[in-house]
């Protein structure tokens, strides 16, 4: 630099005073700082706001509020005021009080809102300054006060009606309601204060009371807003049903009585022969006329819903050989009180004997009895050459089979009977591993003597017991058989770097079979993060996203292929200490697990290190002050130092060009928030630098040339990194 044209100004001279993590203070001689316990303590400047949040009505907040002097000889606060609210209330220190060079003065402010409306206030300092010579000056600081507080009330709205305010210990009425059926009300909580009011829990009793889409206390529903949710009712008996709806919130509780009864239908059955009405009761047996196969005999029955609510009656159904209804209503049917309904029931057997049946009207159910006149049909199966006999409503017996492989049985019909039989249906329901092949056209009239024979297929895809039932006609039977699981995978062959790895890495893995397999296979890629420093590191996940990856690998083929049609996946390996496993699972397509004992597995190890610089750029210049934005990533989560090495510009001389500051507390907080895990250990620190000289012409923050950085922590030194000023 050269000289200044002024010969008494000297040769210019630049001081760096310090770095400033927090806001500048108000002024060279005081500094306000307000201590809010939880909330931390920060910098007020003069004509500042403090801003006290209360946790609900009545409830009390308090603060410290610190004035520093910082001057060089000494000041006298003379007067503490505060005006405004009477819900703010300041304990002042003795007055007059004098502050020497870096002395300070405490008050302690308490707010106790008296509701939840926002007030205002103000404190003020009245000080007198002594200077060197002795002469006073009249100084006045101000702090202005905030204070905001929660007002929760209730409402609820009841089934088909308008919403109605709550009051502490109301009543929440629901109408008579259908037994198993469900009604809901809808509980609103209303904020009508200035201030979040958190609601810790919502809990009912009496058993027909259950609540609805409430979210996971607490809950912290912000001013003007509300927080929803529903209580329902769900009566099984007429009696009154009683419970309660309890809200904790804000340090207090409200009880509200939830109240309700229930209403039902009563169903009685009469069966009607000629001009008689015979009472019947569910599970009671009905005893129906003979009839000769492919005639009928019928029965009819009414229907009378003696309660005192109507009722509907979702089915009525018969089960057995021979049996049908006939004049049903259309379903599902509604009865009033006093209403009824008739249908009749039919018996038409396609085979002799006595045939059982079974009714069912809504939720009652009846025993049906009759017997069929006509042919008899015999079943057996044939299995691994042995001929087997079973009975209608038996089983038939496969044994165990490898999934990926079939058998087979021969079914055998013969009409033992001495007329015809018809055998309207030949199917098989209720399960997918079973098959029917060369099954005879339907419907197959048997003469008597006569037989007839299909194949029933058992080739499995899941392991366990396979279960189905045959029909032949009127009479059923149960296939029942086993399923042990496929053949073991061969090698496994889950390829790609492991051992250890820088951070911020991509590795890729690709996964095979030393063989080919005869099945379809699905599988997952699993992604496990153990870190060294007990934390998340969210950017930990495969390339597409997530810890687990889906791949599938076709029968006859040894690769694995992943989305997109890809070979191979990579990974994102992160920027904190810890160990990564990759881990495959497999199994078929419909579910068996292949998995082996302990699959193959690699691993990366990320070990912890001295902090790295990734970048160091220049934000915010002005005259006198300039900031630094470093940003960088600590494997270990803990950065201990950022020094600065200053170079000045030609001519001007620093008194500290090296500058060192303790930032382990300040990264300690970062990496305590749960915001940090989302970028693992990266970070980007902003250092403010202000300046002071004398005998500077122009800006003094031109006469920085360039500032070099360094990052330390207990395991070494960055790499150091420089910004132009110039």
């Amino acid at each position: 630099m050269e000289e200044c044209p002024l010969p008494r100004l000297g040769s210019p001279r630049l001081t760096i005073v310090g770095l400033l993590l927090a806001v500048a203070p108000l002024s060279a001689q005081y500094t306000i700082l307000v201590d809010q316990g939880a909330l931390g303590v920060t910098n007020v400047p003069n004509g500042g706001t403090v801003n006290m949040v209360a946790e609900a009505i009545g409830a009390a907040q308090t603060a410290q509020l610190m004035l520093f002097y910082r001057g060089e000889f000494s000041a006298t606060v003379m007067g503490i005021d505060r005006t405004g609210s009477n819900d703010f209330s300041i304990t002042p220190p003795a007055l007059p009080a004098e502050l020497a060079s870096t002395g300070s003065i405490s008050v302690a402010i308490r707010f106790t809102p008296s509701s939840g409306n926002r007030v205002g206030g103000r404190i003020t300092f009245t000080i007198t300054e002594k200077a060197r010579d002795n002469t006073q000056t009249q100084v006045s600081l101000a702090v202005n006060l905030t204070g905001t507080a929660p007002d929760l009330v209730f409402s609820y709205t009841p089934p088909g009606a308008s919403a109605a305010p709550l009051a502490e210990g109301g009543v929440i009425t629901f109408p008579p309601t259908p037994l198993n059926t469900t009604v809901t009300a809808t509980v609103a909580i209303i904020n009508r204060g200035t201030a979040p009011g958190t609601v810790s829990s919502v809990t009912s009793t009496g058993s027909a009371f259950q609540l609805v889409g409430l979210p996971l206390p607490p809950v912290a529903i912000e001013p003007g807003k509300d927080l929803r949710f529903t209580v329902s009712f769900a009566p099984s008996q007429r009696d009154p049903q009683t419970g309660t709806l309890r809200v904790d919130y804000c340090g207090r509780t409200t009880t509200f009585s939830l109240r309700g009864s229930g209403a039902a239908p009563t169903y009685v059955y009469e069966l009607l022969l000629g001009s008689s009405e015979i009472p019947v009761l569910p599970n009671q047996t009905l005893t129906l006329a003979d009839a000769q196969v492919g005639q009928k005999s019928t029965l009819p029955m009414r229907v009378r819903n003696t309660g005192n609510a109507e009722g509907t009656i979702q089915t009525i159904s018969v089960l057995g050989p021979g049996y049908q209804l006939s004049d049903l209503p259309f379903l599902p049917l509604t009865l009033p009180p006093s209403g009824a309904v008739t249908f009749t029931i039919v018996f038409a057997p396609t085979q002799p004997g006595k045939a059982a049946g079974r009714l069912r009207v809504g939720n009652d159910a009846f025993e049906l009895l009759a017997t069929g006149l006509g042919p008899a049909l015999n079943y057996s199966y044939i299995i691994g050459g042995a001929t087997n006999a079973v009975q209608p409503n038996g089983s038939v017996l496969f044994g165990s089979l490898q999934v990926g492989r079939s058998s087979q049985a021969r079914f055998v019909t013969v009409n033992r009977g001495t007329t015809a039989a018809v055998i309207s249906t030949i199917f098989v329901t209720g399960g997918t591993a079973f098959t029917l092949l060369e099954v005879p056209d339907v419907p197959l009239t048997l003469e008597p003597g006569k037989w007839e024979t299909f194949l029933v297929n058992f080739a499995p895809t899941t392991v366990g017991v396979a279960q189905a039932v045959l029909r032949v006609g009127a009479d059923s039977f149960d296939l029942l058989a086993s399923a042990t699981p496929p053949t073991p995978l061969p090698a496994i062959l889950l390829e790609g770097p492991r051992g250890p790895i820088q951070p911020l890495q991509q590795p890729a893995y690709t996964l095979s079979l030393a063989e080919a397999y005869p099945l379809n296979l699905a599988g997952t890629l699993t992604l496990t993060f153990n870190p060294e420093v007990f934390v998340n590191d969210a950017t930990v996940q495969f390339a597409t996203g997530g810890r687990t990856v889906g791949f599938t690998l076709p029968a006859g083929t040894t690769r694995a292929i992943f989305p997109n049609n890809e070979p191979q996946i990579r990974l994102q390996t992160g920027s904190v200490a810890a160990t990564l496993t990759v881990t495959p699972a497999f199994a078929t397509e419909t579910g068996i697990s292949l998995t082996p004992a302990s699959p193959p597995s690699v691993s990366l190890t990320i070990a912890q290190s001295p902090p790295q610089l990734v970048s160091v750029q220049l934000g915010a210049k002005a005259a006198t002050s300039f900031t630094l934005l470093v940003t960088g990533y600590s494997t270990g989560r803990t950065v201990s130092q950022i020094e600065l090495q200053v170079t000045p510009t030609a001519g001007v001389n620093l008194t500290n060009p090296r500058l060192t500051l303790n930032v382990e507390a300040a990264f300690v907080s970062w990496y305590q928030t749960a915001q940090s895990q989302q970028f693992g250990s990266l970070f980007t620190a902003v250092v403010p630098v202000s300046l002071e000289g004398k005998d500077v012409p122009g800006l003094l923050v031109d006469t920085i040339q360039s500032v070099s950085v360094t990052l330390s922590n207990s395991l070494g030194t960055s790499a150091a990194r420089s910004v132009e000023l110039r």
